[in-house]
């Protein structure tokens, strides 16, 4: 048995404690006799020790958090509950101390990855949504001082853009348990407005459920983005991204008028819908152009092929790509 275990007289003296209580605290059987359930406790406690115990005698509180230390000084983290009975006829108070040492290490270590991580992180709970904890890349990244974070939420600190959004994939957390890639625009303390992606899952400590979310920004990249788009939009020209391993298929609206169809229309997007549209001859040859590029035998795809317009005729169109990353094999993502 791990956990220190205490029987005591309803005045709190010691009558009986198990060999853990000897062994980790360090007492031999005849010191223990002569003590008291709160001389486990340090002296800057002792107050609040005897605060909770009647308490807990009062069923007024579960449990005490507060540590348990031994004869040489070591501090041992637990939880205690008690609970009244009987002990050879005579009413006891029953202690048992829940050695909370390993716990501890991990939470000390979780902690310092929180509070070191580069990216913005938080804790709030999930039923009033108020801060508990943030890290210092969160203090950075919104101009704020922890102490003017602490005990508010999101709301009433003004982060969220739009409200609505925020409400949505709070209750997208809470119903799945996690989110991730989630776009959010906020407001710093300067009122400069940013890009996040967010993630988050619910983790419980000390009977409360928590959100731990993380953020990272992409304000430069969707400005880029932006751009890119505004470029393309004046050129004429239809965007397409492929993720060759998965299938999956994005494109522009703008790609999707070129064939006559609106965006919506042609959704949902996979290679499949390409395939379809393309030309069977043309789609043969298109292939043989993409291995050699795969393959690195052309800096660049480009064919010439013919596409299916809404209208059942085929227009011509000069499709254009690269491959933007690959794996650690040189087999081609995106």
């Amino acid at each position: 048995i791990t956990d220190f275990i205490f029987i005591s007289s309803l005045e709190g003296h010691i009558i009986y404690a198990n060999k853990t209580v000897k062994n980790k605290l360090g007492y031999k059987e005849t010191e223990l006799k002569g003590m008291h359930i709160l001389d486990f406790h340090h002296k800057k406690n002792l107050k609040k020790a005897e605060l909770f115990l009647k308490e807990m005698i009062e069923g007024k509180r579960d449990y005490c958090p507060i540590p348990l230390i031994s004869k040489k000084g070591k501090i041992f983290p637990v939880e205690t509950r008690i609970w009244l009975g009987k002990w050879n006829d005579k009413d006891v108070i029953y202690g048992i101390s829940k050695d909370q040492t390993e716990q501890h290490a991990a939470l000390e270590k979780f902690e310092k990855v929180f509070e070191e991580n580069p990216s913005p992180m938080s804790l709030s709970t999930v039923d009033t949504k108020k801060f508990v904890q943030v890290n210092k890349a969160f203090c950075k990244l919104f101009g704020y001082k922890k102490e003017e974070i602490i005990g508010r939420t999101t709301k009433s600190l003004g982060i969220f853009i739009n409200q609505k959004e925020h409400e949505k994939a709070s209750h997208q957390l809470i119903k799945k348990g996690k989110i991730e890639n989630v776009q959010l625009n906020i407001r710093t303390k300067n009122n400069n407005i940013l890009s996040g992606l967010f993630f988050g899952s619910i983790i419980e400590s000390q009977d409360r459920k928590l959100f731990l979310t993380s953020m990272i920004d992409v304000t430069n990249e969707k400005k880029s983005q932006e751009q890119l788009e505004l470029s393309i939009e004046g050129s004429g020209l239809g965007l397409w991204d492929w993720w060759v391993l998965k299938g999956e298929l994005s494109v522009s609206e703008r790609w999707a008028e070129i064939l006559g169809y609106k965006l919506k229309e042609l959704q949902p997007i996979n290679i499949k819908t390409w395939e379809r549209l393309c030309h069977p001859d043309d789609f043969k040859k298109s292939q043989i152009l993409l291995e050699d590029h795969f393959s690195g035998k052309n800096p660049y795809y480009e064919c010439e092929i013919r596409m299916k317009h809404k209208s059942g005729n085929y227009v011509s169109v000069l499709d254009r790509g690269k491959v933007m990353l690959r794996d650690s094999k040189g087999k081609p993502l995106r």
